[in-house]
């Protein structure tokens, strides 16, 4: 049985977004340019604020980090508040969170001591998280744009982001990537992905062979190569192709080859991981 479909496409947007300055004695009439990248997705990341189930919720959430504008060190200690809201304060690396945000436009000031106060002004998306990265002076002088990026809810909780930034050797499509493709099958997603092989298998169909010889009593191993361990939504999977699953209902892949995988998902062949709009259990 194919997996339930959610029909709701995630959209991917970067743009400039005009903030206006405010400095401890009041607004500045300098305007100061905000550089924000977004993907509205269909859920927020776990959170006990937010019901992704609730269609009457209205809210979103703001995450990011806080850097020195000159030395590019990450800032601790730093307040941050949207409008009257309880303010928080980043962690040593200067990561900070904030949950249930009405959706809209928002007043957002960081703070810290030895700097300048910066007043921003940035648009919640309705179920979605807004990523920042927020520099501040320790002068009054023209700051670098603020670089924003919406994630996918489902990819985030799902450590999909995290391991694309810790180094791991995988390729790594998102909802955007994947609908740019476009492809008219899953399996036609890994047709340019290095070391990886579409084969035709008479009845049934389309597989996936990794370009590496295992071990001759490798069950799995075919000529030139062998099939990869795939897993939906973290759980090993034994369809016969992804073609089983349809395009519309993922959200993203990972692809490692060899052993390349993190944890639970090394596969001494390769690993590919497919994660759904709706998870599948």
């Amino acid at each position: 049985m194919k997996p339930a479909i959610v029909r709701d496409r995630s959209r991917r947007l970067t743009a400039p977004v005009a903030t206006r300055g405010e400095n401890r004695q009041g607004i500045r009439p300098a305007v100061r340019w905000v550089a924000l990248a977004i993907t509205a997705v269909a859920g927020l990341a776990a959170g006990p604020p937010l019901s992704a189930q609730d269609p009457g919720v209205h809210v979103g959430a703001i995450a990011g980090q806080v850097f020195d504008q000159e030395t590019r060190k990450w800032v601790a200690g730093v307040e941050v508040t949207v409008d009257d809201m309880e303010p928080v304060i980043t962690d040593a690396e200067g990561h900070f969170r904030i949950d249930a945000i009405p959706a809209g436009w928002h007043r957002v000031v960081t703070r810290r001591i030895g700097y300048e106060t910066r007043v921003d002004t940035v648009a919640i998306p309705t179920n979605s998280v807004l990523a920042v990265r927020v520099a501040l002076s320790r002068e009054p002088v023209v700051l670098e744009p603020l670089t924003i990026t919406v994630r996918s809810a489902t990819l985030e909780r799902n450590g999909f982001y995290t391991r694309a930034q810790q180094g791991y050797s995988g390729v790594y499509l998102d909802r955007a990537k994947i609908e740019a493709m476009r492809a008219t099958s899953v399996t036609q997603l890994f047709r340019n992905i290095t070391g990886i092989r579409v084969v035709y298998d008479g009845l049934h169909g389309a597989r996936l062979v990794i370009n590496q010889v295992v071990s001759l009593s490798d069950p799995e191993q075919d000529i030139g190569g062998c099939q990869p361990s795939y897993w939906i939504d973290g759980i090993r999977s034994t369809m016969t192709t992804p073609d089983m699953m349809r395009l519309d209902e993922l959200e993203g892949i990972e692809v490692y080859r060899r052993a390349g995988a993190p944890g639970k998902f090394i596969h001494s062949c390769g690993t590919i991981l497919f994660w759904t709009r709706v998870p599948i259990r």
